[in-house]
């Protein structure tokens, strides 16, 4: 899940942003301490507002923005948008306030290197699993709560 390196990106951060390689502590810190406290409202939100819904709330019935399943992408996106774009803020912050740290920038992109290696590890995963148990014309049919209505073949 997306969320699952959030503690480990905030943990890595907080330790470059604080004492650690004799780097004092100061504003960053403050700065990486808000906007990491952002991220994680913006989780709270994103995890508990309408990803957890069922297609059957009623208030997700005769919508004006389409049928239950586009009001649920549409607030769901804008949450998950949210949390995209306070990580991004932690990453433009520390950056930009490192960016003559050579070395800083360096660990937060091998940081960054990692968490890309597993995702594309468990894409391949996820790749291999539907070639073994799904047919193409079962992964191209329109599908009821997919992103489209229409099919993708």
């Amino acid at each position: 899940m997306m969320l699952e390196g959030l503690p480990a990106f905030s943990e890595y951060v907080i330790r470059i942003s604080t004492v650690a390689r004799g780097r004092p502590c100061g504003s960053l810190a403050l700065v990486v301490y808000h906007l990491l406290g952002d991220m994680a409202n913006a989780a709270e939100l994103a995890l508990s507002h309408y990803f957890p819904l069922t297609l059957t709330e009623p208030y997700l019935q005769n919508s004006s923005l389409g049928s239950p399943y586009q009001k649920w992408a549409t607030f769901t996106n804008e949450d998950f948008g949210t949390l995209d774009e306070c990580v991004r803020r932690v990453v433009v912050a520390f950056t930009t306030r490192n960016i003559s740290d050579r070395t800083a920038i360096a660990e937060l992109c091998e940081f960054g290197h990692a968490n890309l290696r597993e995702l594309r590890r468990l894409n391949h995963e996820l790749a291999l699993w539907l070639r073994s148990n799904c047919t193409m014309d079962e992964l191209t049919a329109a599908h009821d709560g997919t992103l489209s209505d229409a099919c993708l073949g």
